[in-house]
């Protein structure tokens, strides 16, 4: 929504109820620090603990590291954890679309992820955004993640949309101090927070809808490149039983 674009651009406030789903812990912070301290009203609901699957020490980092960050940056804002294994959450899809239902009750307004084939945890938390929300529920945007270029890998902006164009921020003061401390914090991830290589500016936009059974819109799927697994294709099979089930 305009007023909301509008808002976070002349850094005032934004009332409403909102909620933020973050793939991991650390996004809600590179991606959208600026936005948490101008929000009046915020619950964060991360999917993943950002950790294989049996590494419950670097889980209990990334909770204190998030915790840390938040007290840093003086964000009063509650954190749902879903707990779901980092990399697996298109294989929770039921267990994370009964939390999201329920965190989205008396819900204004819900942020997440871009599907771009950056992160599968990425794409599958704007899959379940747009399936839970449908398109008569809260509004539906969106802060900036990481994708492939052509030629190489763009960190902090969207792919551009024609139909959703977005709104690039820059942040000063305040919120861009109070992002900067929770940054610090992200200690164990300080190697990926480096390739954003713009926090004092981020990125935000309307959700477009999106058709998750073809390709994300960049030419390269970053996941791919990387070889991580599954491919893009077989996520998208997966989540496309999932709808079809429904």
């Amino acid at each position: 929504m305009t007023e909301i674009l509008q808002a976070l651009l002349h850094g005032e406030p934004v009332h409403g109820r909102h909620l933020v789903v973050t793939a991991h812990a650390d996004d809600e912070t590179v991606s959208f620090g600026g936005a948490l301290s101008m929000l009046t009203d915020a619950t964060v609901l991360q999917i993943t603990t950002g950790a294989p699957v049996t590494d419950r020490i670097v889980t209990e980092q990334r909770q204190r590291e998030r915790c840390a960050a938040f007290a840093a940056a003086g964000w009063p804002w509650p954190v749902v954890e879903a707990a779901v294994p980092g990399r697996e959450a298109h294989r929770h899809l039921a267990t994370l679309q009964a939390l999201l239902a329920e965190a989205l009750v008396g819900v204004d307004v819900v942020w997440t992820h871009p599907y771009e084939a950056g992160h599968l945890d990425h794409d599958t938390a704007a899959w379940l955004v747009q399936q839970v929300c449908g398109f008569g529920g809260p509004v539906r945007m969106e802060f900036a993640s990481y994708h492939c270029n052509a030629l190489t890998q763009t960190f902090g902006d969207f792919w551009p949309d024609a139909t959703v164009p977005a709104v690039h921020v820059p942040l000063a003061g305040d919120r861009l101090t109070r992002k900067r401390a929770a940054m610090a914090a992200y200690e164990s991830q300080a190697a990926i927070l480096r390739k954003f290589p713009t926090p004092e500016i981020e990125a935000y936009r309307v959700a477009p809808r999106y058709d998750f059974t073809k390709p994300a819109a960049p030419p390269r799927a970053r996941w791919d490149v990387k070889r991580y697994q599954p491919s893009t294709q077989e996520w998208r099979r997966l989540v496309a039983a999932v709808e079809v089930a429904a």
